[in-house]
């Protein structure tokens, strides 16, 4: 099979030849591609014996032709094995960051494209747009069965924040044999087309975004099926129709775990429920991009860790909440000019009268910024009561817990207790904490996608996610 009519949750293996851009040495080889690695193994060496040892040996694109006939570009490539054989022939093996599939680029970053379209596992299910119709003839005697399928309607939006316009798109396949069996296959995609031409980096970074928000949207991880980039427009022959020069992006996607039933109740919150919102919350997340990136990403990155160790998740969910608070609230206790007058004043006392190892202890510029514990308080603060009692039990528990958390993780990160009389110790306690503020994040993201705080708060309490841990919680945290 060809690798532009397969996907990127499957092994492949590509033979062909490859060589370096610019250069006439055409080497024999495979490349492997699998969810842990891309590797490239060469019967011979890119590089003349003597040009092996002088460098490290990365290239930034190997470029390749494949016994199907299909163009292949390697980007970031690093040498990783080398040997020499008297008699025999000298082989290479290279890892390999990604591929692209449908053409040759001597230079990645140089690179732009019209469009690009990707396609996430459990869109079409999340966005309930089944095409298939069945229908039963219960009062024919030739007991009839029609399936009918009706292209769907494709929901078009403008994002004035990244000038581009995303869409959704789709993908169906009909094939089988008719005296045995039909096979159709249908999926939903979606496309980013910007205003204007942009660069294989632009689009890099705006499709990943767009994945991590659906990952909030649906609650969890998710990955890539197919990555489409599209080039200039050609046309068919003597033809007015035209079509787009394709090319198919693969790289890993390590240890992905792909649900087999999904259902509308597995989503956080199902697109039929924010249809009309939609378009907004997709302008809001790329417009506070810039502000909230590192809280995206680490709020994002607990979907998608293999092995969770207790101490770190929590460490990492307190993070996010002392940076989104940071990145969203002012956090000063003194206006930026009376702070500076204090510090002066002490700068000059501390100069006069310590010792210059102790200088830089007393004038800290950070001294103007509010404690963990005033963070988590305004935080707590602006919530609804509703919400407070949903997290907390109430806003006098919510004041324990606080502290609870600022102790916990004053400890993680110097180990010293002493004065901490309120340390989450146990594994049930650290756990359920990590919950509690997991939900609270997911609240206070949704609430800067503009979605009302009642309706958040309604789908983490159903959601399967928090619907019983909430409760779990409140009992170990309370007891």
């Amino acid at each position: 099979m060809k690798a532009s009519k397969s996907n990127m949750l499957e092994k492949l293996e590509m033979k062909g030849y490859w060589w370096l851009p610019g250069s006439n040495n055409q080497v024999s080889g495979i490349l492997f591609y699998d969810s842990d690695e891309i590797r490239l193994e060469l019967l011979g060496t890119l590089k003349e014996l003597s040009a092996i040892n002088k460098d490290l040996n990365q290239h930034e694109t190997i470029i390749g032709f494949t016994e199907r006939g299909e163009k292949v570009t390697l980007i970031s490539c690093n040498s990783s094995n080398f040997s020499m054989n008297f008699p025999g022939y000298s082989t290479e093996s290279y890892s390999v960051t990604s591929f692209i599939v449908g053409g040759h680029f001597d230079s990645i970053e140089n690179t732009a494209f019209h469009s690009v379209s990707f396609y996430p596992t459990y869109l079409t299910t999340w966005l309930e747009k089944g095409p298939f119709k069945v229908i039963y003839d219960s009062n024919s005697n030739k007991q009839e069965t029609q399936i009918n399928y009706v292209a769907p309607e494709v929901i078009k939006i403008s994002v004035p924040s990244i000038k581009a316009t995303i869409e959704d798109t789709y993908k169906s396949n009909l094939n089988g044999n008719p005296n045995e069996y039909i096979s159709w296959n249908f999926k939903s995609g979606i496309k980013i087309t910007p205003d204007s031409i942009k660069s294989f980096n632009w689009f890099e970074e705006k499709l990943f975004s767009l994945n991590n928000l659906l990952t909030l949207l649906f609650g969890m991880p998710i990955y890539y099926e197919n990555i489409i980039f599209f080039g200039d427009e050609k046309h068919f022959g003597d033809t007015e129709k035209t079509k787009r020069d394709e090319y198919y992006w693969f790289f890993n996607q390590s240890n992905f775990k792909i649900k087999e039933k999904i259902r509308k109740t597995d989503f956080m919150i199902p697109y039929s429920e924010i249809s009309e919102s939609f378009p907004n919350i997709v302008n809001l997340w790329f417009e506070k991009e810039e502000n909230l990136k590192t809280v995206y990403e680490l709020y994002i990155s607990d979907f998608y860790k293999d092995i969770i160790y207790i101490d770190t998740s929590f460490l990492n969910v307190v993070q996010t909440l002392e940076t989104y608070h940071r990145r969203t609230h002012n956090g000063k206790i003194y206006d930026e000019d009376v702070f500076e007058k204090y510090r002066n004043e002490v700068i000059e006392f501390v100069i006069e009268n310590l010792p210059q190892e102790l200088h830089s202890k007393f004038t800290s510029k950070y001294g103007n910024e509010y404690s963990l514990n005033q963070r988590l308080k305004e935080i707590v603060n602006e919530l609804s009561s509703e919400t407070i009692n949903t997290l907390f039990i109430s806003k006098t528990k919510s004041k324990k817990f606080t502290q609870q958390i600022v102790d916990t993780r004053n400890y993680l990160t110097h180990f010293d207790d002493d004065g901490k009389k309120n340390l989450l110790t146990s594994i049930d306690e650290k756990y359920y904490a990590i919950i509690r503020l997991r939900a609270l994040n997911t609240i206070l993201l949704f609430k800067e996608l503009g979605i009302d705080e009642d309706m958040i708060l309604k789908k983490v309490r159903e959601s399967k996610q928090y619907s019983y841990s909430l409760t779990e919680a409140n009992k170990i945290l309370s007891s």
